[in-house]
């Protein structure tokens, strides 16, 4: 209740100055209740989407083949592999590695459960999404500088697929290097297929013959 002693002139300013009081105490508990949920949500997400990783060549062979049919170049072999498997996406990626350790393929696959891209716009997002995924998880690939590959098209799992041919000096040093870069879907997820070999251990006589297997 109004003192009726106060003046009329002090009253608005008892106003202005309650009014900011409330604001930041509502912002307080509301920033607060926004950490304590984020922290909540990244300790679940950490405690359920946990990969699995394997390191059994058979293991990389499987989960290869879950993907894509294909003939390994010679001297590759299967070295490591990352799966995931949620109630909200799958991911299965598998890495080879050439014989002295000059080359690699990494072939993987990344899905929405709840999702399947249509749109032109929604098959770009997944395909970025999924060279994310396999870029953080295998940092070992080259950057490597071709302003000009060569397209190669094939039939992968019945549908049409786009491969680039490039054929350049790693960003990291002088060494040449032929790498294939693919898209292409695989029982409705998007997948990836990228191949990096130094020019000395590989001819573009098997980057084809290679690129001819895929199927």
């Amino acid at each position: 209740m109004a003192d009726p002693t106060e003046s009329p002139s002090r009253r608005p300013t008892v106003i202005r100055i309650r009014r900011p009081i409330r604001i930041l105490y509502f912002l307080s508990v509301a920033t607060s209740c926004a950490l304590f949920a984020c922290a909540g949500c990244c300790y679940v997400t950490t405690w359920i989407f946990r990969p699995e990783i394997s390191e059994d060549p058979k293991v990389a062979e499987q989960v290869a083949g879950r993907i894509v049919s294909w003939t390994l170049p010679a001297g590759f072999a299967g070295k490591s592999t990352t799966t995931l498997d949620s109630a909200l996406f799958k991911i299965d990626i598998a890495k080879f590695e050439q014989e002295r350790g000059r080359g690699m393929i990494v072939v993987g696959r990344f899905s929405v459960l709840w999702m399947n891209a249509q749109s032109p716009d929604q098959l770009k997002t997944m395909r970025d999404q999924t060279q994310t995924i396999i870029e953080q998880q295998v940092p070992s690939l080259k950057k490597i500088d071709d302003p000009e590959p060569t397209s190669r098209s094939v039939t992968i799992n019945g549908e049409p697929a786009e491969f680039q041919i490039a054929h350049g000096e790693d960003r990291a040093s002088t060494t040449r290097y032929w790498q294939l870069t693919g898209h292409f879907r695989s029982n409705q997820a998007d997948a990836i297929l990228i191949l990096q070999c130094e020019e000395e251990f590989m001819t573009q006589t098997q980057i084809d013959a290679f690129l001819e297997s895929l199927k």
